[in-house]
């Protein structure tokens, strides 16, 4: 029987290896106690609340942050998640694959917190369901901050449609007194009393307006802007707009026309009182920014499923750039020939907005210095009489 033989050399080159063994243990014993320290590092350090489950939805780790949240029902660790939260159970049966995010309420020392609670699955290394990570954030403070700007809004709402109400009673007054005196109903006025008169009336119609889309806007951000469709003579549209925009016009050396499509019923169906409003912001905004030439609306027939409201103009245009900001809330462009800065910029913000209640849509066509036409595209509904008295609409 032989037996293996070592000599001194062979024995010396064991021992080396098995230093060499001892060194590598030790190292990579080392380097994982260094990466079992990071991870505790991170997981303790994160400003969430981190909170681990094993397959059978039972607490197997937490970081401080959870702990210091669930300080009054430690300790977690075994613990079942419904335990802590007793909604869990239905709000796993309704996302059956594990992930959902949900806000939660609990009472810390006395103090309500607000968190919020998303989840994520937790997987093996073939993909296997192996738990899932919890996560909670402390969202008390911005829960706060939402509900006081909500109640500075709805505030803010409220003086708004109540400051529109008070004034605008004083201004059809004085509307109406102005219209009188052009008309010579309190006898006949020289022409500097003419003029001061058309001024008065030019003057409490813009701000009319302005009140309109002051309380238009309120309405349209508290969503209580209803569009009552009813029959309309299209004509009637602009009619009672015309000598307050023709004065408007005229004052700045413009001229103002209008035009209808023979091929457009003379009846429609729509909102004739939102409607005057996007005509009535159009046309003041193409006069404000036109200084010589004109102004011209159409009314025309686009198909047999649409109708537009166009109005074009020779002014200052709008640069491509800033085309697509022009019809955002208080939005005033800026460029160096423009001399007026007067207006809120809500016009335009108004008319996009009643467009699209209205399931229409704007165009925009704009070349700087060339001029401007903006076109309001509408549905074509057109209402019928029938033989027995019925009104009947044709979309």
């Amino acid at each position: 029987m032989n037996y293996l033989q070592f000599g001194p050399t062979s024995y010396a080159i064991l021992l080396g290896a098995g230093a060499i063994f001892v060194s590598l243990f030790l190292v990579g014993a080392r380097w994982l106690k260094n990466l079992e320290a990071s991870r505790a590092s991170v997981f303790n350090a994160t400003k969430d609340g981190v909170i681990v489950l094993n397959r059978d939805e039972r607490i197997v780790d937490r970081n401080a942050i959870a702990a210091f949240l669930f300080q009054d029902r430690q300790p977690l660790v075994g613990k079942k998640i419904t335990s802590l939260i007793p909604e869990w159970a239905e709000w796993r049966a309704a996302n059956p694959d594990g992930e959902f995010a949900r806000d939660i309420t609990v009472d810390l020392d006395g103090h309500k917190l607000t968190l919020s609670l998303w989840t994520a699955p937790l997987l093996d290394s073939l993909r296997r369901r192996s738990g899932c990570l919890v996560m909670l954030r402390d969202m008390t403070e911005q829960k706060r901050t939402t509900e006081q700007l909500a109640e500075v809004s709805r505030m803010k709402s409220q003086l708004l449609a109540s400051l529109g109400h008070d004034l605008r009673s004083p201004l059809g007054a004085i509307i109406g007194y102005a219209e009188m005196l052009n008309d010579g109903s309190f006898g006949p006025m020289t022409n500097a009393q003419v003029n001061a008169s058309s001024e008065i009336l030019d003057g409490a119609n813009q701000l009319l307006a302005f009140m309109n889309n002051m309380v238009g806007q309120v309405q349209m951000e508290t969503g209580r802007i209803v569009i009552q469709e009813h029959a309309f003579d299209v004509a009637e549209v602009i009619g009672p707009l015309l000598s307050t925009l023709n004065f408007h016009a005229r004052k700045k050396g413009l001229t103002l026309t209008q035009a209808f499509d023979p091929t457009l019923p003379p009846q429609l169906l729509g909102d004739q009182f939102w409607l005057r409003q996007i005509v009535l912001n159009l046309v003041h905004n193409a006069v404000k920014f036109t200084k010589n030439g004109f102004v011209h609306i159409s009314f025309l027939r686009q198909n047999d499923e649409t109708w537009m409201i166009q109005v074009m103009d020779t002014g200052i245009g709008i640069p491509a750039e800033e085309q697509k900001r022009v019809f955002e809330a208080f939005e005033r462009l800026g460029f160096a020939d423009r001399k007026t800065d007067d207006g809120f910029g809500l016009g335009l913000s108004i008319v996009a907005k009643l467009t699209s209640l209205m399931n229409g849509k704007m165009d925009l066509k704009s070349e700087e210095g060339k001029g401007t036409t903006f076109t309001v595209i509408l549905p074509l509904k057109v209402p019928q009489r029938v033989p027995e008295g019925n009104l009947k609409i044709d979309a």
